[in-house]
């Protein structure tokens, strides 16, 4: 298992993200990874060890993504429906969902 300070350094590093699910990255073949968080409840920090403790938090199942200097820590879910996940995504005002099929996030 990669410690979560690992798996941060590496989103910080490639301005990326990652998926955990009981402490482990998880990668789907397909289908699309939203969050039901309002953007207000979105845990965000721009300190590693912060949010390392927010993973903590979380209970190491949660999605975490590096942008602009901040990292955000939040619950997210998989669905295989693109409609499904793109509609909860604008009804929590989210900046995305991810395609795993395409590894692409689809703006919204």
């Amino acid at each position: 298992m990669k410690s979560i300070i690992s798996i941060l350094e590496s989103a910080r590093r490639n301005n990326s993200g990652a998926t955990l699910k009981n402490w482990e990255t998880v990668k789907y073949p397909a289908g699309f990874q939203y969050s039901k968080t309002e953007n207000g409840e979105t845990n965000v920090t721009a300190d590693i060890r912060e949010a390392a403790a927010m993973v903590e938090a979380l209970k190491g199942t949660c999605g975490i993504w590096f942008d602009k200097g901040l990292f955000y820590i939040e619950t997210s879910f998989w669905t295989s429906s693109r409609d499904f996940a793109v509609n909860v995504g604008k009804m929590y005002h989210q900046k995305s969902v991810y395609d795993w099929e395409n590894d692409t996030y689809i703006n919204l």
